[in-house]
């Protein structure tokens, strides 16, 4: 096949051609215009590990420092630090949030519904062959977004120096 017999194909079938590119184009057109806006909100967070462990000091070899980071993904994915999110911020005491709690009709206490709702809509990723980790919230209003982010960032930085000091303290004891 020649350029030209390729050319008089596609002038032939012009008209299924257009009509597939207008159908396409519409269809795309009419779902993003009834879905609802969503925004993701990321929060990056540096994990750096110098030195020993101070409980049992050693030192972590390179083979080791992607499991550290997964165990940290963890944490941050913890109903632990969700709940000191909730805390911080004081969602449980907030009107709307006790309205929207109201209305989903659901039986546990609106702490525990809070911590669901807030992980549902986080994620956590590593960056690739770095102890960098973002954290992603997704929500309706792109303020919120950003701030249960920063939230979940500043909870694991407590959480995490929490973690390192309570066992040092109760091996002081």
């Amino acid at each position: 096949m020649n350029f030209s017999q390729l050319f008089f194909i596609i002038l032939a079938r012009r008209k299924i051609i257009l009509l597939t590119l207008v159908v396409t184009m519409s269809t795309t057109l009419l779902i993003s215009l009834l879905l609802p806006k969503t925004y993701k909100a990321v929060a990056t967070l540096l994990l750096t590990h110098k030195g020993a462990d101070p409980i049992t000091g050693v030192v972590l070899r390179e083979g080791l420092m992607s499991r550290d980071i997964a165990t940290q993904m963890d944490v941050i994915k913890s109903s632990r630090v969700a709940l000191m999110v909730v805390d911080q911020l004081k969602l449980d005491q907030n009107e709307s949030v006790k309205e929207q709690f109201e209305d989903s009709g659901d039986e546990s206490n609106i702490r525990d519904w809070l911590v669901t709702f807030l992980l549902e809509n986080l994620g956590v990723e590593p960056s690739r062959d770095s102890s960098v980790i973002r954290i992603n919230f997704k929500g309706a209003d792109p303020v919120f977004a950003a701030v249960m982010a920063n939230a979940f960032a500043n909870a694991y930085q407590e959480i995490s120096v929490r973690l390192t000091l309570e066992p040092s303290q109760k091996a002081a004891v």
